[in-house]
C-alpha cells in the first residue's frame, strides 16, 4: 500500500484543509526530524501545528521526551502513569501541584479505572514518528493515518469507515483521554484492548480548547483501515453520490 497514496485519496474526498499525517515506528528519527517536546511541550499541539503548517517530521522516544508533559509521556507509553496524576484529573489534593485540578473525573478512583480500562500502552518501536503522509518516499509500516477537519467533512469520512463494515456500533469510537490518545495511541494499536478495526474520532479533551479551532475534529485510522476506506471510495457515496456528502443546494427553513 502507498501511505502517500491513501493520504492524498482520504484527504479529497473529505475534502480537508489541512494535511494528512502518519504515524509509524522507527528505530531511528528520520533525517531532518525533531523532538515533538521541542515544537510544544504538549504533543497534541505538535501534531496539529504538522498538519496545518509546514513543519519537520516530529519524533518522541525515550532519550527524546524532555520538556514533553509527564501526562503525555504515559499515554505514549514512555512512562508509567505517575501516582498523584489521578487527583489532578481529577477533583485536586492539597498535595500536589498546590491544588490544581482539571475536573475532568468525578474522582481520582474514576481515574484509576478508566486507565486500566484502556488497558496496557506499549512503544510500538525506539521513536514514534509522525509526518506528514506526502513526505512518504517508502513504505515504512505505518501504524495510523491522522486527519482533521471540520464537522461535515469527518462526518462523510466517518460514513465511508461505515460504509465497508458492519460492525455498527464500534467501527468508530471517542474515548476518554488526552488530545495525544485520541490522535496517535489509540488508532496506532499501542493500548491493548482498544479495538483494532476502529477508527477514533475526537479529541474528547477540553483542556486542549484553548489553541485547538472549535469547529474542528479530529479523525485518526488504523493504517489497514485507512486503506479499505481508499479502496472503497469508488463504490461509496463519496464518489457515486457527491451531492449526499457536500450538497451544492442546502436546505436553510429550520
Amino acid at each position: 500500500m502507498s501511505i502517500k497514496r491513501i493520504g492524498r485519496a482520504l484527504a479529497e474526498a473529505g475534502r480537508l484543509e489541512t494535511v494528512p499525517l502518519v504515524v509509524y515506528g522507527s528505530k531511528e528519527p528520520p533525517e531532518g526530524a525533531e523532538p515533538l517536546a521541542a515544537m510544544d511541550r504538549c504533543v497534541g499541539k505538535a501534531i496539529y501545528s504538522m498538519a496545518i503548517r509546514e513543519m519537520p517530521p516530529g519524533y518522541i522516544s525515550l532519550s527524546a521526551r524532555a520538556g514533553c508533559c509527564p501526562g503525555g509521556q504515559a499515554w505514549l507509553g514512555l512512562s508509567s502513569f505517575p501516582e498523584r496524576l489521578k487527583y489532578f484529573v481529577s477533583t485536586g489534593t492539597p498535595d500536589f501541584m498546590e491544588g490544581r485540578a482539571e475536573y475532568l473525573k468525578r474522582c481520582p478512583g474514576m481515574v484509576e479505572d478508566s486507565v486500566r480500562t484502556i488497558g496496557e500502552i506499549t512503544m510500538p518501536a525506539e521513536n514514534i514518528v509522525i509526518r506528514r503522509t506526502e513526505e512518504m518516499t517508502s513504505e515504512t509500516d505505518g501504524l495510523c493515518i491522522i486527519l482533521f477537519g471540520k464537522a461535515e467533512n469527518i462526518r462523510n469520512l466517518c460514513s465511508l469507515q461505515h460504509f465497508g463494515t458492519t460492525q455498527a456500533l464500534t467501527s468508530i469510537l471517542m474515548p476518554w483521554g488526552p488530545m495525544c490518545a485520541s490522535f496517535v495511541t489509540y488508532a496506532s494499536g499501542m493500548a491493548s484492548n482498544v479495538p483494532c478495526d476502529s477508527a477514533i474520532l475526537g479529541p474528547a479533551d477540553p483542556t486542549g480548547n484553548q489553541w485547538f479551532p472549535p469547529d474542528m475534529l479530529s479523525l485518526s485510522i488504523p493504517l489497514h483501515i485507512a486503506c479499505r476506506m481508499e479502496g472503497d471510495l469508488g463504490q461509496s457515496f463519496i464518489k457515486k453520490h457527491p451531492e449526499t456528502a457536500f450538497p451544492s443546494n442546502r436546505q436553510k427553513d429550520y
